[in-house]
Parts: structure tokens; C-alpha cells; sequence
């Protein structure tokens, strides 16, 4: 025998090695499909079903019959059960106040109750805040009746007028909506314009001679003075560049006012585009007719066209005496004219940045120019009767 096979008798003889118990493979299922899991590895532990939801039935609701029409009242939101809005009665809290409400409202109280009683008619028909100005009112249009009383709505408007105050402010004090303070304010400021423009007149051919005669100075006489001004509006979508100006960086519109001697206002040009300049307004206004008219002779800075009835300083005064004693006597006196301009910026509406329609600007413009010469005449009547009884203790 050859030792190979004498190897194989003897592996022959030994005993089998043992062998591995494998486990058959398992089937898993998975969202992803059937997974294979190799022998080995522990399988997942059985998923042992929830108990029932027990779901207890919803007994139905107990038939109610209509009795009457449920009564809506308004509820701002986010506001809790009860705190509705209330419309409050700001006029009868600030007349205990006299100063007050003349900060308020820039108007004496017994102003504020003849003016009242002067537009109250107007106040109280339906608000047209469409086409304003319009003296006819659309009968089929139904508006809203108003929340406020009368006073209290023109209370409303002279205070925005007067401090340009905020909206969020007004809701506050008189428990409106914004929406409600624009229909108003749309409403009441033509009625203002209307009632106010008629303490802006010129003077009579009597009135100016009287005035001239009584301010005759070296180089002739004169009864007023003119001068403009730029109010500051919100950038129009259309035609920007007619009412910007380069030098006040800013979109404009111009008023023009005409003062006398006596400081009121006896004409005024509102609602031009900031581009224009002051001859160009003065041109296209009637104010040249009425000084040709009456013959009367006012004062103005240089930027006016020099004019036989328009004094204005002269350009070359370096040397003269007379021209330069001339053009310091007109400036001094003509600082008048910019006093009333300021006095009548005072109101908010024209001191700050307008935000309304540009259309309303000229109306609150002659509004409040107006109001400061229905204070300035109450004034001088309180002046001349001063003088009147001085006069009568001297003569006893």
C-alpha cells in the first residue's frame, strides 16, 4: 500500500468534526417591504395591539325657537367678553378747561361754540366724502349714521387740524374707529374752508387810502406786505417733478400771502406746485388787478417782479446811502409778513409733513389762515376800545 492511501484509512477511523445548529431564516415585514434578518440575531418582540378609544356618544342639542333678531354689537378683536368700543363725550370733559382745549384745538371756546352754531346744519347731513365742495348732496346714497354727536365731531377735526395728531391717539379719546375719523375729516374740512374764507378779504378803496396815508414813509406809501412759503407734502405718484424743489430738498406746494398794515391777512394763493417761483405765482394771480385797481402799493423781496405797485429792495445799493437806508427800512418792516406766516404754521396740519390728500392742503390752508385773522380782529377790537377809554379819561 502506498501512504496516501494509508492516510485516507486512517482519517476514516476519526470521528466527524460537529457541526453548527443554524437557525432557518426569518421573515420580517417593514414599511420598506420584507426585510431578510440572518440566523443570529434576535427577532423583534411581537406588537401587541391597543386597547379601543371608547368614544361615548354627543347628546344633540336642545331645540331653541326664534324668538327676535339677535342685536350686533361691534367687538374689536383679541377683545375680551364686554369691552365693546364706547363712544366717548370728549367735548363736555375738556370745556371745564378752558386753556386746554384752546392748546387742542388753537380756538377760544366761545369760538368754538359760534362756529358750531354757524355749520351745524352742514355737519348733520349725510357725510360727502366723495366729491367734496359739491354743494348738491346724493339723496340714493345712504351713509352711515355718525357714532359722535356734532360737537364732538368738529372737536375732532380742528384737533387734527391743530396738532396733526395721530389716528391710533383719536381712537383712543373718542372710542372710533380710523375709519370713521376720515369720513369726518373729509366731511368737515370743505365746511371749514367755506365758513373761514370769508374773513379773508381785500380791502376797500377807502381802507387802503386810509392805510397808505397813515404809513407814508420816505420813499412813498404802502399798505401791506407779500410773501410765500413752502408747506411740505408726501411724494405724489404722478408729476413728482412739479412739486419738487431743489433747494429744499423736498415735495411742496407754495401758499402766497398778502398782509396789511394792520397784520391780517387780505389775500392769500394756495395749493401751487413747489416748482413754481414767487414772481411766477405772483403773475398768474389776480393780486397785480387788485393793486391796479385800488391803487394801492405793497412791499416784497427781491424774487417778485419789480412793478410800479411791488416795491422791492434795490440790487445795486453798494455806495448809496439812500438805497441802502431804503432797502433796511423796507426789510425791517416786511418782517411781518413772516411773523403771521408763522403764526399760521403753528397748526400741525401745515408744520408737519402733510399725509393726506394733497387736494385737501389748500382747504385747511386757507382754514387756518382764516382762524388767525378771526383772532386777530378780536384783538384790535379789544385794542381800539382800550384807546377809545383812554381818550374818554383824558378828556374828563
Amino acid at each position: 500500500m502506498s501512504l496516501l492511501s494509508e492516510l485516507r484509512s486512517l482519517l476514516q477511523l476519526l470521528p466527524p468534526p460537529p457541526q453548527p445548529i443554524l437557525a432557518p431564516p426569518l421573515l420580517h415585514e417593514s414599511n420598506s417591504g420584507i426585510q431578510i434578518i440572518q440566523a443570529g440575531i434576535p427577532p423583534p418582540p411581537p406588537l401587541i395591539p391597543a386597547p379601543p378609544i371608547l368614544r361615548l356618544p354627543i347628546p344633540p342639542r336642545p331645540f331653541k325657537p326664534f324668538t327676535k333678531p339677535r342685536k350686533m354689537i361691534h367687538k374689536p378683536k383679541g377683545g375680551k367678553k364686554g369691552n365693546y368700543k364706547q363712544e366717548k363725550n370728549l367735548y363736555a370733559s375738556m370745556r371745564s378747561n378752558p386753556k386746554g382745549f384752546y392748546e387742542c384745538t388753537q380756538i377760544e371756546i366761545e369760538d368754538f361754540e359760534s362756529l358750531y352754531m354757524k355749520i351745524k346744519d352742514s355737519i348733520l347731513l349725510p357725510r360727502n366724502t366723495s366729491g367734496f365742495l359739491s354743494d348738491a348732496q346724493n339723496e340714493q346714497r345712504r351713509m352711515r349714521k355718525a357714532k359722535l354727536s356734532g360737537k364732538n365731531r368738529l372737536l375732532l377735526v380742528l384737533m387734527l387740524i391743530a396738532g396733526y395728531t395721530r389716528y391710533s391717539v383719536l381712537k383712543l379719546l373718542f372710542g372710533i374707529s380710523a375709519s370713521t375719523i376720515s369720513r369726518d375729516f373729509w366731511h368737515i374740512v370743505p365746511l371749514l374752508y367755506i365758513h373761514f374764507r370769508e374773513y379773508i378779504k381785500f380791502p376797500s378803496q377807502e381802507e387802503i387810502t386810509k392805510r397808505m396815508e397813515s404809513s407814508t414813509w420816505l420813499f412813498g406809501e404802502y399798505f401791506g406786505h407779500t410773501d410765500c412759503s413752502h408747506f411740505h407734502i408726501c411724494r405724489p405718484s404722478v408729476f413728482q417733478r412739479n412739486f419738487f424743489r431743489g433747494d429744499k430738498n423736498k415735495h411742496t406746494l407754495i401758499g402766497s400771502f398778502t398782509v396789511d398794515s394792520d397784520d391780517m391777512v387780505i389775500h392769500l394763493i394756495a395749493g401751487v406746485p413747489g416748482k413754481n417761483n414767487d414772481g411766477g405765482i405772483v403773475k398768474e394771480s389776480t393780486l397785480p388787478e387788485l393793486l391796479e385797481k385800488y391803487s394801492g402799493q405793497i412791499m416784497a423781496d427781491g424774487g417778485y417782479p419789480g412793478r410800479a405797485n411791488i416795491v422791492i429792495p434795490f440790487s445795486d445799493d453798494h455806495g448809496n446811502e439812500i438805497l441802502q437806508f431804503h432797502n433796511q427800512t423796507l426789510r425791517s418792516r416786511r418782517t411781518s409778513v413772516e411773523t403771521i406766516i408763522g403764526k399760521v404754521k403753528s397748526f400741525g396740519a401745515l408744520k408737519h409733513r402733510f399725509h393726506h390728500n394733497r387736494q385737501l392742503q389748500p382747504l385747511i390752508l386757507t382754514a387756518c389762515a382764516g382762524i388767525y385773522n378771526m383772532k386777530r380782529m378780536k384783538k384790535l377790537k379789544e385794542i381800539r376800545e382800550r384807546e377809545q377809554e383812554m381818550r374818554e379819561q383824558e378828556r374828563m
